[in-house]
C-alpha cells in the first residue's frame, strides 16, 4: 500500500510544505477509508480533493501527496486555519465529526502512523 514506505515522502514533505505527515495520513485513513474508497483505488485520490464539484484524479498517491499538502498550506494554514476545528469549519461547515476523527486519530496513533510510514 502507498502510506507503507512513504517515510521519505512525508518528510520531505514536512520540510517543503511545513505540514506534518502523519496528520497528511490521518486525513487519508478517514477520507479513503483506509485506502480502499473508490477514489483512492482508481484516481489515486487519497484525500477525497475536489476540482469544482468534482474529484480530482492524480497520476499517482506521491502526486496526490504533495497537491494536498500544498493544497494544505495554501487554503488553510496560510490563512491562519491551524486547528482541526479552524480548518473543518472551511473545509466541510457544520461537520464537527470530521475535526474531532482527524485530532483523534492523530493524538492517539502518532506513533503507528509513523511506523507504517517507515515499515
Amino acid at each position: 500500500h502507498f502510506i507503507r514506505d512513504s517515510g521519505y515522502l512525508m518528510t520531505d514533505i514536512e520540510s517543503t510544505y511545513g505540514i506534518s505527515g502523519t496528520s497528511l495520513l490521518a486525513i487519508w485513513l478517514w477520507e479513503s477509508s483506509l485506502g480502499t474508497s473508490y477514489l483512492a483505488q482508481e484516481r489515486n485520490n487519497l484525500g477525497g480533493i475536489k476540482k469544482g464539484s468534482s474529484y480530482r484524479w492524480f497520476d499517482s498517491c506521491e502526486d496526490c501527496a504533495y497537491y494536498h499538502a500544498d493544497l494544505l498550506r495554501r487554503v488553510y494554514v496560510d490563512e491562519g486555519l491551524i486547528s482541526w476545528s479552524e480548518i473543518s469549519s472551511k473545509y466541510c461547515p457544520g461537520n464537527d465529526v470530521w475535526a474531532n476523527r482527524i485530532s483523534s486519530t492523530v493524538s492517539e496513533y502518532n506513533e503507528e502512523l509513523f511506523n507504517i510510514m517507515n515499515s
